[in-house]
């Protein structure tokens, strides 16, 4: 060790390196912070998107579910009652427990529930409100997934702004819903262009696409991830061939 202290110049040289050590140091733990940000908005997103399917998937499964094989059970998509034919001997419009289906749009109707809710055994009756026994789906085309019970109001379910996630099939070109008879044909665009088609769906596959509201720190971009997931509705096919009763 000198006796003098260190020059001017070996103090120059020690300053610049410990400005680059915690420089360096300072760049790994902001990158850490933006990638512990950024994994915890995925995350979120992710858990919630699986949820919203999982619940979808649930609802849509009981399409057309009347155990009691009721005449007269179903309910048109302004919630006017579908009589029985006891001509034809088709329930209603013949589209059983599903009245609504497009690639952004599906209602479900099913027997779930005694009256008064939620005792058995099942009433042969769609509602009344409070029982989750028609269900409404629908895709705003922007960012919003939303949900409504028995006819009642449209509420937000999944997406939009200020939740953290944007639902943007629209932006990716991927249907909500698609549908397919028991062959496994794709059938979507029959049950779009004529409803009397609906009886024929067997498979219905739910597709989210959902993006990340705010974008990666590190990348720039969101954070996009898909989820599908496919429901045989085994009522719906029973119901079907039976009349819809």
């Amino acid at each position: 060790m000198k006796k003098n202290g260190f020059t001017l110049v070996e103090l120059m040289i020690y300053m610049a390196i410990s400005a680059v050590i915690m420089l360096a140091v300072y760049s790994v733990v902001m990158m850490a912070m933006r990638t512990s940000s950024s994994l915890g908005r995925k995350i979120i997103t992710q858990q919630d998107a699986r949820l919203v399917l999982d619940m979808m998937a649930m609802d849509i499964r009981n399409a057309s579910y009347n155990s009691l094989h009721m005449p007269g059970m179903w309910r048109d998509q302004n919630n006017l009652p579908l009589p029985f034919n006891d001509v034809t001997k088709i329930d209603g419009n013949g589209l059983c427990g599903i009245q609504v289906a497009n690639q952004s749009n599906i209602l479900v109707e099913m027997d779930l529930n005694g009256n008064p809710f939620p005792l058995p055994p099942e009433d042969g009756i769609i509602g009344p409100p409070g029982e989750n026994e028609a269900i409404f789906y629908s895709y705003d085309g922007v960012d919003t997934i939303r949900r409504s019970s028995n006819f009642g109001p449209n509420f937000s379910l999944f997406g939009g702004a200020g939740t953290g996630t944007l639902v943007h099939n629209n932006l990716a070109g991927v249907p909500l819903f698609q549908y397919f008879d028991g062959i496994g044909t794709d059938i979507t665009a029959a049950v779009v262009g004529n409803p009397a088609v609906i009886p024929a769906i067997r498979r219905i596959r739910i597709t989210i696409v959902a993006d990340t509201e705010f974008d990666d720190l590190n990348t720039g971009a969101r954070k996009r991830m898909t989820y599908t997931t496919d429901v045989v509705v085994k009522n719906h096919a029973l119901a079907s061939y039976t009349g819809g009763n």
